[in-house]
């Protein structure tokens, strides 16, 4: 079962993150460890380009610091003068408790994450990079635009919002129903490794597609520890994208699906995609995010 964002995604916990010195600071709940690290790396963009990115279901934290080159490839792969429409979005919360994983509503996430924010840091203890938490928590949204050229643009997001519990090499990826078809060299992603503090910094590494099925796309994602100034990475974000098109013309609505798998204790390991449905083989270890959906009509 999926849920539907019940809260504002602005939604902000006020806490501090030491004991013996107030220091107040403000943290998104869905966005924890990364709210601070925000540049004005997107000053290129004009409010139209901002427009456009969002109909390509790109969140506002990821516009904000899209970066020139992230532009240029965006552009590369679905068209400079290309517009969209989003078609349809979902967004789905996981908690990970000893490699049990399981869908909550966006309400219980948020609530449990303010306990343990507020609990740690009353006890001095940064709980976006405590290597001791029990629980991890991501979230991942899958969206649909229609592009003024008839195809469709698939992209899944995914975000870590508290600590992954280990910091190997993940996979996303999106797979979809057999009456489309994927366009070759049309595949584009970013994983963004942020630490927060005195000097915050923002790590962008571009992604490929390194696995390719007739029914989706992985995409290995390299999760860093630290940024490249040497900070302890607090936030773990990206996306995965890439165009289809209708292969059947009686087929009156179509879907898609978002996949992310959070890899232990491995060090290779092969994947299979089919529709609404990704597996990892090879691995000793693996944490399965429930597929997240999405439907529509042509």
């Amino acid at each position: 079962m999926k849920f539907k964002l019940l809260l504002s995604l602005t939604l902000l916990l006020t806490s501090t993150f030491t004991a013996s010195a107030a220091h107040a600071t403000t943290i998104d709940v869905n966005n924890p460890g990364y709210s601070n690290t925000t540049t004005a790396n997107n000053t290129f963009l004009t409010d139209e380009d901002t427009t456009r990115l969002s109909n390509f279901g790109f969140t506002d934290e990821e516009i904000a610091n899209f970066t020139p080159e992230q532009y240029a490839t965006f552009n590369e792969k679905v068209g400079k003068d290309t517009t969209g429409v989003l078609v349809d979005t979902e967004t789905s919360y996981y908690k990970i408790t000893d490699h049990q994983v399981i869908e909550v509503p966006e309400s219980e996430a948020v609530q449990s994450i303010q306990r343990s924010l507020l609990e740690k840091q009353s006890k001095g203890i940064n709980a976006l990079s405590d290597p001791t938490s029990e629980t991890s928590w991501m979230k991942m949204t899958i969206s649909s635009t229609k592009m003024s050229n008839g195809k469709y643009n698939l992209k899944n997001s995914f975000r870590w919002l508290m600590y992954p519990t280990y910091r190997l090499t993940d996979v996303a990826g999106i797979s979809f129903n057999p009456n489309l078809t994927y366009i070759q060299d049309s595949a584009y992603g970013n994983y963004a490794a942020a630490s927060t503090g005195v000097n915050p910094k923002v790590d962008n590494y571009p992604l490929s597609a390194q696995h390719k099925k007739v029914a989706g796309l992985g995409f290995n994602v390299d999760l860093k520890t630290y940024t490249s100034t040497g900070g302890t990475v607090t936030n773990h974000s990206g996306y995965v994208a890439f165009q289809v098109e209708k292969n059947n013309t009686g087929a009156i609505s179509t879907n898609a699906y978002g996949h992310y798998a959070h890899l232990y204790n491995t060090i290779s390991f092969g994947v299979d995609l089919r529709s609404g449905a990704l597996s990892i083989t090879g691995a000793t270890g693996v944490d399965n995010m429930e597929d997240n959906g999405i439907s529509w009509r042509f």
